[in-house]
């Protein structure tokens, strides 16, 4: 079998022959599904960073991001073999339309449920599910045969994957910039609008009509494209390192950058868009090289690439400022793109047509089905050397105040700093006639907003709604809440004592669990008071 992948591969076009890289971009129907998936892809740059700030805001706990990244993922993992031999029976078209329609309703429903404020942490672990239970990922690696001339298929692919590239560069910015302005739940129900907007354009697709697939059971027809993946040493190396590569990137990423934007970066919903475009932009240029021109001995330098990789992400780990962080990002990027092109490209060129969508389930579930066991490693790992707060250490604090006053000469004196910290927590000390004076750097908006918060009594709480109306600005409950997330210093300016309209609580940037603290604490201090 292996003479014959090689006569496959040895197939592929000569440089003379080759058409140029926007050639399938004629075809209607190409056309159409590249349009599709890439306002659908935009829209999952959305959903990430909301669902990641969401999460981190109501619990504070780089675990639970983990966690609703691995329940998305399981599902996703589990049916993904099974997707590979139904896309060869069913017409993927119709696969993709289902797919599209029915994240479309699971999104919307987080909206909806952020936009009253209504979500709580058991919702987003059952949308997850629910979420990673429909994917069109076999079908669309199958569907593009049929959309463009066999000679065109390369460059088909390449489109594709320079669109993602593109997209991951500038929609996570766009999106974090977004959610900053108009909330969570507008970045969910962008989501959810892209999906249908994807579901259009699937529609107008008329692939040719294809036969019906083969009327084998299930699980033969598995275990046959199984089996010709096992035949081939190359293909089995493929598969095998490609999925040892996403393991070690997808965790790092996609966990870790949250929980380093919330945590010792503190950039906000913004910065961590920047930090995803970063990554987005290096494989960009990674996705160029390497379609470009391809290199000898891919042994050694794949080996030489896969160790530089994770030198570049341990310096990401090691950064305090934003710009470090994102040009480590953008290597280990460009890096990653590369050698996915390269495996990508060996594995397609030695597999026959009539297996392509069994071995394309089976390379995707390779590297996605790692990704719950990578999401919860390291949501677990984080919490471990972090002692399982994102936020509230002192660690992010002194981060904080140094990129408040960058010139400041900052020294480690508790016996100075005691007396204050003292004066805050005692009751006994609280009077208007010997006031802590403290200086709040920020928009006027936002500083009318924390003088109103002073105001509450202790033992209190108020809406946001409540004090947008006591500033004079009633519709404005929403801009109240970013006030109230930038507020800077915890307890003195009581940002604990706002909830949501309905009497839940809502995100803190210390952490819920600090924030019922305080309240139980206050509530304490009037009982015996």
């Amino acid at each position: 079998m292996a003479d014959a992948r090689d006569t496959v591969a040895a197939a592929a076009p000569s440089p003379a022959e080759r058409v140029s890289l926007l050639a399938p971009l004629r075809a209607r129907n190409f056309r159409n599904l590249w349009l599709g998936g890439g306002i659908s892809l935009i829209g999952d740059q959305f959903k990430f960073v909301a669902l990641s700030w969401l999460v981190l805001s109501l619990t504070g706990r780089s675990a639970a991001l983990g966690t609703v990244l691995m329940l998305q993922a399981i599902p996703r993992s589990i049916l993904m073999l099974a997707g590979g031999v139904v896309t060869d029976r069913v017409p993927p078209r119709t696969v993709m339309l289902l797919s599209d329609a029915f994240r479309a309703l699971v999104v919307g429903a987080i909206a909806g449920l952020a936009w009253t404020e209504r979500i709580t942490m058991a919702h987003l672990y059952a949308l997850a599910l629910l979420f990673g239970t429909v994917h069109f990922f076999p079908a669309q690696a199958s569907i593009v045969p049929d959309l463009v001339p066999p000679g065109a298929l390369r460059q088909a692919n390449a489109i594709q994957q320079l669109t993602s590239q593109v997209v991951l560069a500038g929609a996570p910015a766009l999106a974090g910039g977004v959610i900053a302005a108009i909330g969570v739940a507008g970045g969910f129900a962008v989501n959810a609008v892209s999906f249908l907007v994807s579901a259009v354009f699937l529609f107008l697709i008329r692939p040719p009509a294809r036969g019906g697939g083969s009327p084998g059971r299930l699980w033969a027809q598995f275990v046959e494209g199984l089996r010709y993946v096992r035949q081939d040493p190359v293909t089995t190396m493929v598969v095998v390192i490609a999925a040892l590569l996403f393991f070690g990137f997808s965790g790092a990423t996609y966990v870790g950058l949250p929980v380093l934007a919330k945590g010792p970066l503190g950039t906000g919903p913004a910065g961590l868009g920047m930090l995803f475009s970063a990554s987005g932009a290096g494989a960009l240029l990674g996705g160029i090289v390497g379609g470009m021109r391809a290199v000898s001995r891919r042994g050694l330098v794949g080996s030489a690439a896969l160790v530089a990789m994770g030198v570049l992400l341990a310096g990401v780990a090691a950064a305090r400022t934003l710009p470090v962080a994102a040009v480590l990002l953008a290597g280990s990027g460009a890096l990653m793109s590369w050698l996915g092109i390269t495996f990508m490209t060996m594995l397609q060129l030695r597999t026959d047509r009539a297996y392509m969508g069994r071995v394309m389930a089976i390379m995707l579930f390779g590297i996605y089905g790692l990704y719950p066991f990578s999401y919860g490693l390291a949501g677990w790992v984080s919490d471990v050397l972090d002692g399982g707060k994102v936020v509230g250490g002192r660690a992010e604090a002194l981060a904080d105040m140094m990129r408040r006053w960058p010139h400041a000469e900052y020294r480690f004196d508790p016996q100075a700093t005691a007396p204050y910290a003292a004066r805050i927590f005692d009751p006994a000390a609280w009077s208007a006639e010997t006031p802590l004076r403290i200086v709040l750097i920020g928009t006027d908006f936002e500083v009318r907003v924390w003088e109103t918060l002073l105001r509450i009594p202790v033992g209190r709480a108020t809406t946001y709604g409540a004090v947008a109306s006591r500033i004079g600005k009633p519709s404005a409950s929403r801009a109240v809440g970013m006030a109230v997330g930038k507020n800077p210093i915890s307890f003195v300016v009581p940002c604990h004592r706002v909830i949501g309209k309905s009497g839940a609580l809502t995100g803190y940037h210390w952490g819920l669990t600090r924030k019922r603290a305080i309240l139980g604490w206050e509530a304490g201090q009037i009982a015996t008071g």
